[in-house]
């Protein structure tokens, strides 16, 4: 979750981070990870979006959010 160690170091380091991906299977000799199905092998693109836990394959579009504090 957003408070999860993870969460927190990613957050403190800028980084976007998906945390208990659960169908994730990593299998680091054969540089390779498979998820539902789809196989991701080392330095295919991949694309991260924090907010909503997604996991993409291919490059996509980076979009900045503006946050407004409260006063």
């Amino acid at each position: 979750g957003q408070t999860s160690h993870a969460s927190v170091v990613a957050v403190r380091l800028n980084k976007t981070c998906v945390v208990g991906c659960k169908a994730l299977k990593v299998y680091e000799t054969e540089e390779r990870a498979e998820i539902n199905g789809h196989t991701i092998r080392y330095g295919d693109p991949i694309s991260i979006d924090g907010r909503m836990g997604l996991l993409l394959q291919g490059s996509h579009p980076v979009r900045e959010e503006l946050h407004i504090l409260p006063i």
